[in-house]
């Protein structure tokens, strides 16, 4: 099947079409055999292909090589949309190619925000599965490539029913943002000063296992490493006048650069003894940023300026955790849980207007009415909580339940920052206005 599409979206002043082909085709094979580059019959009835694969460490390895360079092929050549299926007992494996071409004509980077596709040309491998056996557990290996839309996932589990599983995987995907400015109909005007097609990645590669305990006992043991980094458009735009006279209008684009990035260890165990369910956890969590703002004020015009706002945060967190549940018979139920955290960061940043983006400081450069920035700005923050949870419910009758729980709270807070500030008009070439504040609070309820 293959269909063509003429996709309207509007910005600015014009009206444009974007032109979508997808390919879409169905077969039905054995999966061995299409790895293995057997003649292949189209059936254009039904997407379940028939057949059955090897069984053994041969088809494994031979399977697992071939899959490769399908991923290989995916990533670098347009082909059509096809989907490969074969249940083998209760395991499943399957590949689904797909393709794509887009033809944009008007605003690049409105199309790719409002439809959330990519590149004019894409394609890959959709999805992809594999299952077999491995003595008395379960191989799994799953995942998708799709070249030109920066979407790639590949995890593999090994999951044994009795004594416990292990996983680890990749997973990375791309938004796109227009960086386009607003357009004021009266004056005809469409400010642009960041490329269109924007474009932000996130991600995350992960590690996993648990252990079954044959008393019932489960432990669990995750490292997890997140990432955010790119380029987006903010909402926060700057101002302009050039509205045909009707006032300060704002319509000027302005940037985010986001880098920022996580790790986080976490671990897990649950038991149950006797009547009562009880598990502790642990979790320490570590991240850092460094992100800015570019704004423009008044593009174009006499007075237009600049800026660029640094934001920069290391955090670390510790946290500790406990619950039970206990049941009493058929009419009481008892739940308690606790936790503890601790939270640490140091901050720093400035907001300095200019000529360009991130400009040098400069004490003469001439500033309007709120232009208003600061340098050196440093500073630190901590929390420390403790919460305390119990409840108990009763049912002495079938149509009768009583609540009753108590929470404690004891929150400590503490902060301390200071900078220079650059404020208009308060300062216009003259020296820097040192700025410090602390604050604490300490709360029990």
């Amino acid at each position: 099947m293959q269909g063509s599409t003429k996709i309207p979206h509007e910005r600015g002043p014009a009206r444009a079409e974007s032109s979508y082909v997808h390919w879409s085709r169905f077969f039905r094979f054995p999966v061995s055999s299409c790895l293995l580059g057997t003649p292949l019959a189209e059936d254009p009835g039904t997407n379940v292909p028939s057949g059955s694969i090897p069984t053994g460490t041969s088809r494994l390895r031979r399977d697992l090589i071939v899959t490769a360079a399908a991923f290989l092929i995916a990533a670098t050549v347009q082909l059509p949309a096809q989907t490969i299926v074969e249940e083998t007992g209760d395991l499943i494996n399957a590949v689904r190619i797909t393709g794509a071409y887009l033809d944009v004509d008007g605003d690049t980077g409105r199309f790719l925000d409002r439809h959330g596709t990519g590149e004019p040309v894409y394609g890959g491998i959709e999805d992809f599965r594999y299952e077999t056996y491995l003595g008395d557990a379960v191989l799994t290996i799953e995942g998708h490539g799709l070249a030109g839309q920066a979407d790639y996932r590949f995890q593999v589990e090994l999951n044994h029913w009795e004594k416990g599983y292990i996983q680890a995987g990749f997973h990375q995907f791309r938004t796109w943002h227009d960086g386009s400015g607003g357009f004021f109909p009266p004056s005809g005007v469409l400010l642009s000063e960041f490329e269109e097609a924007l474009a932000l990645d996130r991600g995350e590669a992960w590690f996993e296992g648990a252990k079954f305990f044959e008393n019932g006992a489960i432990l669990r043991l995750r490292y997890t490493h997140k990432f955010r980094e790119g380029q987006k458009d903010s909402t926060i735009w700057g101002d302009s006048l050039l509205t045909s006279g009707l006032g300060d209008r704002g319509i000027a684009p302005a940037l985010l650069d986001i880098d920022e990035e996580s790790d986080v260890l976490e671990g897990d165990f649950e038991k149950t003894t006797g009547s009562t369910d009880w598990g502790v956890g642990v979790r320490y969590e570590i991240q850092e940023s460094s992100n800015a703002r570019h704004n423009v004020r008044q593009p174009g015009e006499t007075l237009e300026r600049r800026f660029t706002q640094r934001e920069a945060c290391d955090s670390n967190l510790f946290n500790v955790r406990g619950f039970t549940h206990t049941r009493w018979g058929e009419k009481v139920f008892l739940s308690s849980a606790a936790s503890y955290t601790h939270l640490e960061m140091n901050f720093s940043g400035s907001r300095v207007y200019g000529s360009t983006f991130d400009p040098v400081f400069d004490p003469n450069f001439r500033r309007q009415i709120n232009d208003n920035g600061f340098v050196d700005l440093t500073g630190n923050a901590g929390m420390k909580q403790f919460l305390l949870n119990l409840n108990c419910m009763v049912t002495p009758f079938k149509n009768i339940t009583v609540v009753s729980a108590v929470r404690l709270e004891k929150l400590d807070l503490d902060s301390q920052s200071e900078f220079d500030e650059a404020n208009f008009p308060a300062f216009q070439g003259g020296a820097l206005a040192p700025s410090k504040s602390a604050s604490s609070e300490n709360r029990l309820e």
